[in-house]
């Protein structure tokens, strides 16, 4: 499996997380999360989502970009998975422990679940899927610049994984870099670019009654709308393994076509943008291969995780594309 740098969160932290919502510490179930930190809190009235973040990864501007853009969103109409207030009435705790500070933050638990299969899932929910992010693209462009300063410049390469590489092979390190390059030259107009969720896949919403319902927007970034759509695309289309090529590429047009439809009732971008989405599927493996190499430690006694990444590896070194075939972008 893999091992994220976060240390096992320790009894005497949650008892203490546990008191500032006024909720037994017994209550709380570890649900994960990349860096093993989420949990959802059993209370007397509907159940929530506590997160721990580590002051050394987070800080508290970033918390507050983070619920500021989803304050806006839920104002816009999208079904959002709300904060809950501490027992102090704060939308966001700050504490230390052993000489550590932590951010906590809490928030409703959306009704219904995951697509847990998603090469089964209805063409309708697909739709709303893509409906969704088209809705938040637009409302992306109406964003007042004098709401909050600190989210609109949030930009795609803030993260130090962009100026502080961790050691990898050094074909991956220079396309890396070439990436980088790439990108800085790329327009930057109001409509192919503004706030993104930037990890808006099947596991961070859940479908209730035919609705979709969005949480987890801890990573929202300015990028380009095209990479946001490539990110859906690319975590949808690893459901498929890459052996069964054929099943692969029906599942993706299906996929991509379904999802586009909903998009672009809600949002539309030029054709040179949807002709990009090939090359951020390209970009988005390669970025989770240097993300993954800088934050977590690999576990190669897991023989199928030791796989995929060998070859993501190796398609990243060979310039094998994430796919080998046309989108039909029209």
């Amino acid at each position: 499996m893999l091992r994220g740098w976060w240390p096992t969160i320790q009894n005497s932290l949650l008892e203490k997380v546990s008191a500032k919502y006024g909720v037994n510490p017994t209550s709380l179930k570890l649900l994960g999360g990349f860096d093993q930190n989420v949990y959802e809190c059993k209370a007397k009235g509907n159940n929530f989502i506590l997160k721990i973040l580590s002051g050394t990864k987070y800080d508290i501007s970033s918390v507050k970009q983070e619920l500021a853009w989803m304050n806006y969103l839920f104002e816009h109409g999208l079904n959002i998975s709300l904060p809950v207030r501490s027992v102090k009435g704060k939308f966001i705790e700050e504490m230390k422990w052993e000489s550590e500070y932590y951010i906590v933050v809490a928030f409703e638990k959306a009704h219904g679940s995951v697509l847990a299969d998603l090469h089964l899932a209805d063409l309708l929910t697909v739709k709303k899927w893509g409906e969704a992010m088209g809705r938040m693209h637009h409302v992306a462009k109406l964003y007042p610049t004098s709401r909050n300063s600190l989210v609109i410049n949030k930009e795609w390469n803030n993260n130090s994984i962009f100026t502080e590489y961790p050691p990898i092979e050094k074909k991956v390190l220079d396309k890396w870099q070439t990436y980088i390059a790439e990108l800085q030259l790329l327009d930057k107009d109001i409509n192919s670019y503004g706030m993104i969720h930037n990890d808006f896949h099947h596991h961070n919403f859940h479908v209730h009654e035919g609705e979709i319902i969005l949480f987890d927007f801890g990573d929202i970034e300015k990028s380009w709308f095209a990479y946001d759509i490539a990110i859906s695309l690319y975590h949808a289309v690893q459901t498929i393994p890459s052996y069964e090529q054929i099943r692969r590429r029906d599942f993706t047009l299906r996929f991509y076509e379904t999802f586009m439809s909903g998009y672009t009732n809600e949002n539309l971008l030029d054709k040179y943008w949807l002709a990009k989405i090939p090359y951020f599927l390209d970009y988005r493996q390669i970025y989770s291969y240097v993300y993954t190499s800088k934050y977590m430690n690999i576990d190669h006694s897991n023989e199928k995780v030791n796989k995929v990444f060998k070859r993501m590896k190796y398609n990243i070194e060979h310039d094998i594309p994430f796919i080998d075939f046309n989108l039909h972008i029209g």
